[in-house]
């Protein structure tokens, strides 16, 4: 326990100073922490580890649309999401000291033995935005092929029922990894409640896929606020 709260503090600290001048992390994922019980990676679906916690910040992302949440159970008996898988990663968009492990990723998947069924599906992150403006969202992502998605699209809610879209990431078929960066946006400033939605589509097979890796959100701090970085105190301690 005294090594994983100690590994906790250093990956915030690490975070910390990544983030641009005078903001602070909001969120920070990066989906290396997939091991499945009997063995192998992938997101176990029994018991769901959805909600996912941001490693640093307080923040949760979930999965829904399309076919996502649909189950199976694999060799290890483990029961998982059949089209979500933890392919390999990067260190791009990664702080210092954070190694190329997993990703998020999602596939393409079928209905009834035919069509992706992913087209549609989206991640989506709720978080706050109390005492804090100009969110700004980076991350790491890469396609398969040419039949994998095509666009990653943004929107923003303050209820999670009703988003506004406001960014679409192409290039995505691109089967190496590239930083993207989505423009900061100031339609959350100050929001006690706050969502973030990426949609997927155009993928064109069932197995293609969509990686994400690294997955990091930023704000500026409202002048005087603590920063909140999901170790108690940690902030404080450094600015004493």
């Amino acid at each position: 326990m005294l090594r994983t709260l100690r590994s906790v503090a250093a990956l915030a600290a690490v975070v910390t100073l990544v983030a641009p001048a005078g903001a602070e992390v909001v969120g920070f994922w990066s989906f290396n922490n997939n091991a499945l019980p009997g063995g192998g990676f992938g997101y176990l679906a029994v018991p769901s580890v959805f909600p996912l916690a941001a490693e640093v910040g307080a923040a949760n992302l979930t999965i829904g649309g399309g076919i996502v949440n649909e189950t199976t159970v694999n060799a290890n008996l483990d029961t998982v999401y059949t089209w979500l898988q933890s392919f390999g990663g990067t260190t791009v968009n990664a702080p210092v000291g954070v190694i190329a492990g997993g990703t998020l990723s999602l596939q393409g998947g079928t209905v009834g033995g035919s069509g992706p069924g992913n087209n549609g599906a989206y991640f989506q992150i709720a978080f706050s935005m109390a005492g804090r403006s100009a969110l700004d969202v980076s991350y790491a992502t890469r396609g398969s092929s040419g039949s994998a998605f095509t666009s990653q699209t943004w929107s923003w809610s303050t209820d999670g029922v009703n988003f506004t879209n406001f960014h679409v990431v192409t290039g995505t078929t691109a089967t190496t990894f590239f930083a993207a960066t989505v423009p900061t946006l100031s339609a959350l400033d100050g929001a006690a409640t706050a969502y973030l939605r990426v949609v997927f589509e155009g993928a064109a097979s069932a197995t293609s896929n969509n990686r994400l890796d690294n997955l990091t959100l930023t704000a500026v701090p409202a002048p005087g606020a603590i920063a909140l970085l999901g170790v108690a105190g940690l902030v404080g301690r450094r600015r004493r």
